[in-house]
């Protein structure tokens, strides 16, 4: 199956999910449709104002009922997509602005390997039949273990198969479950559910300071070939549902090479912390024996001088054997912001996409207003020269835009809470985020309420006697 190496998960863009893609699509063509009718007006020379004014002379009770239902239709619009364009966002972000839990730039990492001449190949498991490869491989790793910690005075060392944060995804199969978090009364899912995977020694967890949350960790045992032992993170578990997933068993059926045909079942033993923290990827650890892996990743804990130290690295395992090779030697912290400019990159783009949905949204409110008060200018002038106070003009402006922005925010709503039901934001990337909708929902009715001012003011300002002339 090749649990080894592999392309970090987010640059496989084939395999971004297709409801993640759909709906950024459609963002950005609904913003992009409604964005293109200003420089066609630009373009013809038309102002918006004055042609609304023109064709309400004409056909002002079927235009004004198709504009009213365009702003409910936005503010709805706007309403259902800001908590999920949130959620997605927040999904993608948070684990670049809260951190990734632990001090990663006290470490260094690095590639391991030996002469190619000598290797089964990049990632790959050593087989049987080259043993002697890997014990030499693993009388390697031990003997720089020990120079690291002598001359480095290295806290803490670990090897793994990849990088934490950049493992390779797979997809697995969990014996008797359907789907992950099945809403209640629907039908059974699909029983594919994507992971990232790794491989890690016996010390991992205690180098990266990982707590153990139930079952336990990997024992001496679980090194043995033959050995079916992992262990799932928090967010594995808590996405499962039903208790603890200790006991339950998983089987691979994709892997990043492609289809798998193993039929290994492999038993959860245990539940750690997610690493790195504030991420909702599901991850499964396989252990790692010495040498049972090529190349492999190197994780040295350092201290606050783990930076200055990086050029040491690669001439100490020189001058421990001159088979050794060692790669893209870095600070961890390094490689934990490289993966997360690609996350910043997508989640900026979703921002920008429904920021301008709301900036149409504002828009279209404001056009209707200026169409009404253009439309109403007679009628305020009257009213205004019969002695009407100007609370009484502006409840009369005010009124049929805050019935038109309630009318939106209720179906908003409706749909907002439809999608967060069937939409598996989780499975998107996307966390939860409390209290979106009603923030969603107050911030469309503000947007609503200041769009209207401006028209709003421009119509207290006319004057009676300017209006009756014009009319």
């Amino acid at each position: 199956m090749g649990l080894g190496g592999g392309l970090p998960f987010w640059v496989e863009f084939g395999d971004i999910s297709v409801g993640t893609l759909f709906f950024t699509a459609g963002l950005a063509v609904f913003a992009a449709s409604i964005a293109g009718a200003v420089p066609a007006f630009q373009a013809t020379g038309c102002l918006v104002q004055s042609g609304l004014r023109a064709l309400g002379n004409r056909g002002g009770m079927r235009l004004g009922a198709t504009w009213t239902s365009l702003v409910v239709a936005q503010v709805a619009f706007s309403i259902a997509i800001l908590p999920v364009a949130t959620e997605l966002a927040w999904g993608t972000l948070r684990s670049g602005l809260l951190g990734p839990g632990f001090a990663a730039d006290h470490f260094v990492t690095a590639q391991l390997d030996v002469d190619p001449d000598q290797t089964a190949g990049p990632g790959s498991d050593v087989a049987a039949d080259q043993r002697p490869l890997a014990a030499k491989f693993a009388d390697l790793q031990a003997e720089l273990t020990r120079s690291l910690v002598a001359e480095l005075g290295v806290s803490g060392l670990s090897f793994s198969a990849v990088v934490p944060g950049t493992e390779p995804w797979a997809v697995v199969e969990i014996d008797g479950v359907s789907s992950l978090q099945p809403p209640d009364g629907d039908p059974p899912g699909d029983s594919d559910i994507d992971v990232l995977f790794n491989r890690v020694d016996q010390a991992f967890f205690d180098v990266f300071e990982v707590a153990l949350l139930a079952g336990r960790a990997f024992g001496a045992g679980d090194f043995d070939p033959g050995r079916d032992a992992v262990i799932v993170n928090r967010t594995f578990a808590q996405q499962l549902g039903g208790g603890s997933p200790v006991g339950r068993q998983i089987r691979y059926r994709r892997t990043l090479a492609g289809p798998s045909e193993s039929s290994v079942w492999y038993e959860i033993v245990g539940v750690v912390d997610d690493l790195p923290a504030n991420t909702v990827e599901r991850r499964v650890y396989h252990p790692m024996a010495p040498g049972q892996v090529l190349p492999v990743s190197l994780a040295l804990r350092l201290g606050p001088t783990a930076t200055s130290q990086v050029s040491h690295v690669p001439t100490i395992a020189t001058t421990v054997d001159p088979r050794l090779r060692i790669s893209e030697v870095r600070p961890l912290d390094e490689a934990l912001r490289t993966i997360q400019q690609g996350n910043n990159l997508a989640a900026y783009l979703l921002g920008a996409v429904t920021f301008s949905v709301l900036l149409l949204s504002a828009a279209g409110m404001y056009a209707l207003m200026s169409f009404t008060v253009a439309r109403r200018r007679r009628e305020i002038g009257i009213r205004s020269a019969l002695g009407a106070q100007p609370t009484h003009l502006l409840a009369g402006i005010f009124k049929r835009a805050l019935i038109q922005v309630a009318v939106g925010a209720g179906a908003g709503t409706l749909a907002a809470l439809c999608l967060s039901t069937y939409l598996p934001i989780e499975e998107m990337g996307g966390a939860s985020v409390p209290g979106v909708l009603p923030g969603a929902t107050t911030l469309m009715i503000v947007v609503g309420v200041l769009a209207a001012i401006g028209p709003a003011r421009r119509g207290l300002r006319i004057e009676p006697t300017a209006a009756l002339r014009d009319g």
